[in-house]
């Protein structure tokens, strides 16, 4: 995977999976930011990944909130240039326990942080992509912890085997995976919830899986 010269954005990205994004896509020559809420979980992790021929750069960000978002990205801009690469890893699950004692706010929590936020980062970013021209280098992942893949997923018409989504014939295609319940092909598994508690194995292989590599589908 060569990714000299690009921009990469991935939420969550201090610890856990979006840390072995990030140390991926590094490796590979891209310039990446790391955002989460976190500032000194993201300086370290800054720290560790410097060495790398591509650069890393940490931004505060509560992606629950619109107005930080926004400041993301165009601290982005500033720093690295357009969004090539989109990681939508931040997710949350505050509405654990009996479906009755779920609040209200529990769940606008989750799916503010779960959907909204990766929705409005897409928003922020699609767009310039489409503008330079879509192209195999130009990817979005993501996925909503312990979200239905109904919920998850950004185009509802999507079949139930697939993953990816893409925008017109701009070239621009991702995945988006829903960090919860899997039924497909008859099978019935539940991913674990702490990204932080991974194993280093398993977050080497999330990474692998998180390459942006899926073709565009015309």
């Amino acid at each position: 995977m060569k990714l000299e010269g690009k921009t990469a954005l991935i939420t969550g990205g201090g610890r856990g999976i979006g840390k072995a994004i990030a140390k991926r896509y590094v490796e590979a020559g891209a310039n990446v930011v790391i955002a989460s809420r976190k500032m000194e979980v993201l300086e370290a992790t800054a720290r560790e990944l410097s060495g790398g021929p591509g650069r890393i750069h940490p931004v505060a960000c509560h992606v629950g909130r619109k107005d930080q978002i926004e400041a993301l990205v165009a601290e982005t801009g500033r720093v690295f240039g357009p969004v090539d690469i989109l990681v939508n890893n931040s997710g949350t699950n505050v509405g654990q326990g009996p479906a009755l004692e779920v609040t209200d706010e529990a769940l606008l929590k989750t799916t503010e942080v779960n959907v909204l936020a990766a929705l409005r980062l897409i928003r922020l970013t699609v767009p310039k992509m489409i503008e330079r021209g879509g192209a195999p280098d130009r990817r979005l992942r993501g996925g909503s912890f312990c979200a239905e893949r109904s919920f998850a997923r950004p185009s509802a018409s999507l079949p139930p085997d697939k993953d990816a989504i893409t925008f017109g014939h701009s070239g621009i295609s991702g995945g988006w995976k829903a960090r919860g319940r899997d039924r497909r092909n008859g099978n019935s598994k539940t991913a674990r919830g702490n990204q932080g508690s991974r194993s280093p194995e398993r977050n080497s292989d999330a990474a692998r899986h998180a390459r942006p590599t899926c073709p565009a589908r015309r």
